[in-house]
């Protein structure tokens, strides 16, 4: 009875959980540990009674002596997240394991994360593919699906395609989107747009933000549909709302550019760009580098376009390095903006020099070309890196003397 009323969550009132904590008390003090489980979790959130962590570690540990499944599992919640006891990742896996062994889907999934992270023993990717394993044969929702994101890159498309099938006939948004995706690429299947877009629409009804951006660029390419700028549009504002980072970023572009019915703001795209290629974001920092080598942030700044070129490319952006090379008789000095910059290397003990920056265009204060090499620097990316010094120069003439910055030893 206790269990019943304690299960009921979405309907639950608090004098439902104040009856389900005297039956599972009841029955507790007839030697039942089911009963001793539940109440333990009722003492560890405060359902029914005052919350009391000590007490909910006591009535758990002793059911879970007592071999009770529910109880093992909130013991290693206890322990990973040191509710009332220090935080404990060996003591956490050992509960975590005996509960999963007795056909406990979640915690053979959080055992397989933390064999897979290392955490309360030695990394074990072996292992972790073993726990997940059984956590799929358990019926565990999300477990084919992160399964399969272990396996990537060592079972075939179609076992893939199997897991992602699997996760999405359980109702797992992440497992319907991979479903989507394979769909749309035909990774062990017929390729199908029309039934990844399906998908990805079913995944979006179930919360994915990232379902949401793959249909924007499905939209926006026009891959398998009508080229709809507005529905793109539409799809990448949603996901960026559900905080999906890279729509922001291309959300940005149609704000940027007015497209597809959004209303031009520049500032704001330019703004959340910034934002992104701040923490990391390649497409992001790709994107600000053009807009500043273009002029299209107000006025052409090159030492900033250099600063987040080298930033994407040192990232693995192609575009990015080719740019910097294309560029190179520009950057190497900036001779065609009367640039000059002074770097040497700290690695040559002759202070080999290797380009050169210095006064500007009245345009530039000097302080801020310098603050944009700098930063570049503060990548610990040498200049060298993307532009061979055989295409770098010093300028004929002009004083070397304004500005030195060593550029720092790879080492």
């Amino acid at each position: 009875m206790g269990q019943a009323l304690y299960a009921r969550k979405s309907q639950t009132k608090p004098q439902d959980y104040r009856d389900a904590v005297e039956f599972f008390r009841k029955a507790d003090e007839m030697g039942c540990p089911e009963a001793a489980a539940y109440l333990g979790i009722s003492y560890l959130y405060g359902h029914g009674v005052p919350r009391d962590v000590e007490r909910a570690r006591t009535i758990s540990e002793r059911a879970a002596s007592a071999g009770n499944e529910l109880a093992e599992f909130t013991m290693g919640h206890i322990h990973k997240d040191g509710l009332g006891i220090p935080v404990d990742h060996a003591a956490a896996r050992a509960w975590y394991r005996r509960a999963a062994e007795r056909g406990n889907a979640e915690a053979a999934t959080i055992v397989r994360l933390m064999y897979e992270g290392g955490y309360g023993g030695p990394r074990d990717v072996s292992e972790a593919i073993r726990w997940y394993q059984r956590a799929t044969a358990m019926g565990h929702a999300k477990a084919p699906t992160r399964l399969a994101g272990l396996l990537a890159g060592q079972a075939d498309d179609k076992e893939l395609l199997r897991l992602y099938q699997l996760s999405s006939e359980r109702g797992d948004p992440d497992g319907i989107m991979m479903l989507a995706y394979m769909n749309e690429e035909g990774k062990g299947t017929a390729r199908n747009v029309q039934r990844a877009v399906a998908l990805y629409e079913q995944a979006v009804g179930l919360g994915s933000a990232e379902s949401a951006r793959m249909l924007g660029l499905i939209y926006e390419r026009g891959d398998g549909v009508a080229v709809d700028q507005s529905r793109a549009a539409r799809y990448f504002r949603d996901a960026a709302s559900d905080g999906s980072e890279k729509a922001k970023v291309r959300f940005a572009h149609y704000q940027f550019h007015g497209l597809g019915d959004i209303e031009r703001d520049r500032s704001a795209a330019i703004t959340t760009v910034e934002r992104a290629a701040q923490g990391g974001d390649v497409d992001a920092q790709l994107w600000l580098a053009r807009l500043h080598d273009d002029g299209l942030s107000g006025y052409a700044d090159y030492p900033t376009a250099v600063y987040w070129y080298a930033a994407a490319a040192r990232n693995g952006q192609a575009d990015a390095s080719a740019r910097l090379m294309a560029r190179a008789s520009t950057y190497k000095v900036m001779t065609a903006l009367q640039h000059r910059v002074l770097i040497r290397s700290s690695r040559s003990a002759s202070a080999d020099v290797l380009g050169v920056v210095s006064k500007g265009r009245a345009l530039y204060r000097l302080g801020e070309a310098v603050d944009a090499w700098q930063r570049v620097l503060d990548l610990d990316s040498q200049i060298v890196g993307w532009v061979p010094t055989s295409q770098l120069s010093l300028p004929q003439g002009g004083d070397l003397d304004d500005i030195v910055i060593p550029m720092r030893s790879r080492n």
